[in-house]
């Protein structure tokens, strides 16, 4: 049995439209599209609309980065997660 850490968010990548509506910060991170009912991120209160920027102090430039940062975290461990 494989298992992974999920903190229950789709995402995808900040876009020029999206900093233009947000009034120019952040320019990098991975804007949320979904959240699922009941998730660590439902329970923490992200919202689809957040930008995600950093996951435990490292700098998540775009939803690739915010998967590699979600993969390497332990299962059932806390994580930091800084939203705009």
């Amino acid at each position: 049995v494989v298992k992974r850490a999920a903190v229950g968010i789709t995402a995808r990548d900040l876009d020029a439209a999206t900093i233009k509506k947000i009034g120019g910060k952040p320019t990098a991170g991975a804007v949320v599209t979904q959240v699922t009912d009941g998730s660590p991120a439902d329970n923490a209160g992200v919202n689809p609309g957040d930008v995600i920027t950093k996951v435990n102090d490292k700098p998540v430039r775009d939803a690739r980065e915010l998967q590699a940062a979600i993969s390497a975290l332990e299962v059932g461990k806390v994580a930091d997660v800084l939203l705009w």
